[in-house]
């Protein structure tokens, strides 16, 4: 990225008082008294790459030629007006090397250094050498980029004219032009400085395209969220709020086409789906109303396919879980039956060569290819999580309906590379109340049923418990949203995985042995429903259905104390949903 620099002034300065503590400070003080000093303004540019300017001459990163240089006088501008000691520096400029003989390596840097500013401003002196240590000549102005982008959010939160604070707002926006001193590679010191400022560079997107969306400035919410996503690519704010902006101006393609490229990239990297906040999002472009009156006919246009429909309409989960309800309500009146399929597709053992992640998103791929362009016109398909695929299908017996996943299967065992994949589906009938399909019973006596109970509410808002089960040999604790995730995935590793269309087991042993459940193996019975049912939390009780995982996506329903139901489709949505319902 460019650095920006910005052009220095030259201001006159009135002698300084006298200061009576050193011989020199008090010749300094008589030659200011000779004459009128004139003081240089520098700017220091820290964003992407670093740069010191007067405006008429610059010193760049890449003439430094070392990391340690670069530390050694980005440190000492950052940390100007204070007398910094010998070991501070020798921390920050050498790291995990600073107790191998740090302040003789401090001395050569700085007298390096000394000598290329001399190449630069022969008459400045920009380090001063104190007993112990060095510091910034104090006598310099140096004004700095990142500082400057501060001061504008400031100022930009004591204002409270929106227009003034958006304005304010875009100069901290434009101001940044790339990470803090990126590309070196040795200054922790900055790392964790960088971090806090692009914590604030995307706050201040995220306050500015809300401003601009609200003053009905799209294609300035546009400029704002494109150029913030290149530092934070997942970030689902922005890219909601470019979403809604994109609705709002009638722009419904490019609000369809992002979501979907926004939402493909969360299953490709984290292995999601999109938020409930981008979903959201996305719903409301779909609710606009047209702002003026018009004709059957020219409504008729706007609502056609701009191309001629092929295979099957594939959409994302938001849009086909509206098409299934509208299925669903309709059934008791036409009389047609509807199934829906679900379809699972994962690699096989070993089979993964190099990124396993990207092996499978190969597969997806491939899998819907064959999805669409081996279903019918009014069949409707799309992904469900990371692994799965859902499929609806109109007007089909169930014999049909496996007939047609055999197809899709066939087809794609003919793809190259198929062999390393193991696929599997599920066909169910869709009844006239969509309900009794969406949220699947609770099965206490379910080896893949799990009781979450929250004993403690703990200090940085999270919570803490124990998990347990009828095949839970003694219950797991868990403190906090992640040690949660690692207490359920170690459960499952123990009790089998459970697996959509996986060969029918039973329970090892116990009274409930004759109980049917879909398990990889047959897990133990420890203890009855009845025994886990008396098992309570202090604060809160959960109870979780599990009706699939692969890998590390769950895919479920969970249940309250207060009788609420909520499905999800993933360890981040269980615990988003488990935080909603606890409150």
């Amino acid at each position: 990225m460019t650095a920006v620099c910005i052009s220095s002034r030259k201001r006159d300065v009135l002698p300084r008082p006298p200061r009576f503590n050193t011989p020199a400070s008090l010749r300094q003080c008589a030659a200011g008294l000779e004459r009128s000093e004139i003081v240089n303004t520098y700017k220091a540019v820290f964003f992407s790459q670093f740069m010191l300017t007067d405006g008429a001459v610059t010193l760049t990163q890449e003439e430094m030629r070392s990391n340690r240089l670069l530390n050694l006088l980005s440190f000492l501008i950052v940390n100007r007006g204070r007398n910094l000691s010998l070991s501070e520096i020798s921390s920050a400029v050498c790291g995990e090397e600073a107790e191998q003989n740090g302040p003789g390596v401090v001395k050569n840097l700085v007298w390096r250094m000394r000598k290329l500013l001399k190449t630069k401003w022969p008459e400045e002196s920009f380090i001063l050498t104190f007993r112990g240590g060095y510091k910034l000549n104090p006598e310099l102005s140096v004004a700095t980029d990142y500082e400057d982008m501060e001061a504008l959010i400031r100022q930009a939160d004591q204002t409270d004219a929106p227009e003034a604070q958006a304005a304010l707002l875009n100069r901290a926006f434009e101001q940044y032009t790339g990470p803090f001193m990126a590309g070196d590679e040795n200054g922790r010191w900055a790392a964790n400085l960088a971090v806090y400022l692009q914590n604030d560079y995307m706050a201040t997107a995220k306050r500015l395209a809300a401003l601009y969306e609200s003053f009905g400035q799209y294609a300035d919410v546009e400029r704002v969220v494109r150029r913030a996503v290149v530092e934070e690519p997942l970030d689902e704010t922005l890219w909601s709020i470019l979403i809604r902006s994109y609705g709002e101006d009638g722009k419904m393609q490019m609000a369809e086409e992002t979501f979907q490229q926004v939402s493909e990239s969360l299953y490709k990297t984290l292995g999601i789906g999109p938020s409930e906040e981008l979903t959201d999002a996305y719903k409301s472009t779909l609710e606009q109303v047209g702002s003026e009156a018009a004709g059957v006919e020219a409504v008729m246009h706007v609502l056609q396919e701009a191309d001629q429909p092929e295979g099957a309409y594939y959409c994302e989960i938001g849009v086909f879980k509206k098409i299934y309800e509208l299925t669903a309500r309709r059934l008791s009146r036409l009389g047609f039956p509807v199934h829906i399929a679900l379809i699972n597709l994962e690699l096989r053992d070993g089979k993964a060569k190099g990124d396993a992640n990207a092996a499978l998103e190969r597969g997806m791929a491939q899998m819907k290819a064959c999805i669409v362009s081996t279903l019918r016109t009014g069949d409707v398909a799309a992904r469900y999580s990371r692994t799965q695929f859902v499929v609806l299908l109109p007007a089909c017996q169930y014999e049909t309906g496996e007939v047609v996943m055999h197809r899709i299967f066939n087809k794609f065992d003919r793809q190259k590379g198929s062999d390393r994949y193991r696929r599997c589906f599920t066909l169910r009938e869709v009844l006239g109340n969509s309900n009794e399909i969406v949220l699947p019973a609770f099965n206490r006596n379910s080896a893949s049923a799990l009781r979450v109970c929250i004993d403690d509410q703990l200090a940085n808002g999270e919570f803490g418990g124990h998990i347990t089960g009828v095949a839970v040999r003694t219950p797991v604790h868990f403190e906090g949203a992640l040690t949660f995730v690692r207490a359920v995935n170690q459960i499952l590793d123990e009790v089998g995985r459970p697996k959509t269309n996986a060969i029918s087991r039973k329970f090892g042993g116990g009274p409930c042995e004759g109980a049917a459940m879909d398990w990889q193996y047959a897990p133990t019975h420890y203890h009855t429903p009845e025994a886990v049912a008396q098992d309570t939390g202090a604060l809160k009780t959960f109870d979780i259905q599990f009706s699939g995982r692969n890998q590390n996506t769950w895919q479920g329903t969970l249940f309250d104390d207060t009788g609420r139901e909520a499905a999800f489709v993933s360890e981040l949505d269980l615990v988003r949903q488990v935080k909603k319902m606890y409150g």
